[in-house]
């Protein structure tokens, strides 16, 4: 977009002192008058006339004014703070770090879990609940995710779908623990995190 291009419009949007319109109350009078004869109707017409004009140029030269002399400085201005804004945002995302290759792979090794097939809804929200949670009684998290609205059945499928990949880690009961234990593996616990927050 050239200068004039936004010189125009930011001129126009700022022109508002004195609008042809303004000029509206001035001319019903001059009729009114003229009607009721306290004046002549063509001195009325030339007051009408001469009100308009003087509202018209005033308008003309405001907007003169604000397209070469305050459009300018004001949009050199705009431009810098954009620049700034722009450079900042750059600063940031070149501070943030960098992923390693293997968090990328680890990344895309979830992402390839938890979007694949038709349970894709259904995993986010098992994950949702487990990823907060350390070691947890899976008994327990079924039923809550059952309050949550999942289906009984959709919780067995999708538990034992996650559990046959490295993202969810099951281990059966033990004499030291009486009930099936269920975790997000804990090196995937950050990264699946970052993904599930990301998606969200």
């Amino acid at each position: 977009m050239s200068y004039w291009d936004r010189a125009r419009p930011w001129a126009s949007r700022r022109t508002t002192k004195f609008n042809w319109y303004k000029a509206i109350p001035s001319a019903i009078a001059g009729l009114a008058q003229g009607a009721l004869k306290f004046q002549p109707m063509n001195r009325a017409l030339i007051g009408i006339g001469v009100a308009v004009a003087t509202y018209l140029i005033l308008h003309a030269g405001e907007y003169l004014w604000n397209l070469l002399v305050l459009a300018p400085s004001a949009l050199d201005h705009e431009t810098a703070t954009e620049i700034s804004g722009l450079k900042a945002r750059i600063s940031e995302l070149e501070q943030r770090p960098k992923k390693q290759p293997h968090e990328i792979a680890k990344l895309e090794e979830i992402a390839s879990i938890v979007e694949c097939g038709v349970d894709e809804a259904l995993c986010r929200n098992f994950l949702q609940v487990l990823v907060k949670r350390q070691k947890d009684d899976y008994g327990r998290l079924r039923l809550e995710l059952v309050e949550l609205g999942m289906s009984s059945e959709d919780v067995v499928r999708i538990c034992d779908r996650l559990a046959r990949t490295p993202l969810v880690i099951r281990s059966n009961p033990t004499p030291l623990q009486h009930y099936t234990a269920i975790q997000v593996n804990p090196e995937y616990k950050d990264l699946l995190l970052e993904f599930l927050h990301g998606a969200s």
